[in-house]
């Protein structure tokens, strides 16, 4: 990686989008290929790492919500206290099951590999 190139996604990192065109030169070509550059990097870092959710009507919110979610194998201290939440809750599994469906929603990017655990 050129130092250039390096300095640009930093920039991203730190700032966002609008430092890399404000900082790469005035030409838009090369603000183009710094940025193309910059997104296909963060494409190839996020590409094996997303899963798909299942669907709200998957059997497995269900399985989850009824004593599954203790059998998922986790560090995440969020996903911890969830499990927790939802196994001292006097609700019906199905608001255990929309619970944890909107937290592994908000989440999603960070769980892969507790998605990885639902089938």
């Amino acid at each position: 990686m050129t130092p250039h190139l390096y300095f640009a996604l930093k920039q991203v990192i730190q700032h966002g989008c609008t430092s890399v065109i404000l900082l790469t030169g005035n030409s838009l070509h090369q603000k183009f290929l710094v940025l193309r550059w910059v997104f296909e990097q963060l494409y190839r870092a996020m590409r094996g790492t997303i899963m798909a959710l299942p669907p709200r009507t998957s059997p497995c919110w269900q399985r989850l919500a009824t004593g599954g979610l203790e059998r998922i194998k986790t560090e995440n201290l969020g996903t911890r206290m969830l499990i927790k939440r939802i196994e001292m809750s006097k609700s019906g599994a199905p608001e255990k099951a929309a619970e944890i469906f909107e937290y592994y929603t908000k989440w999603e990017r960070g769980l892969a590999h507790e998605i990885a655990q639902f089938a």
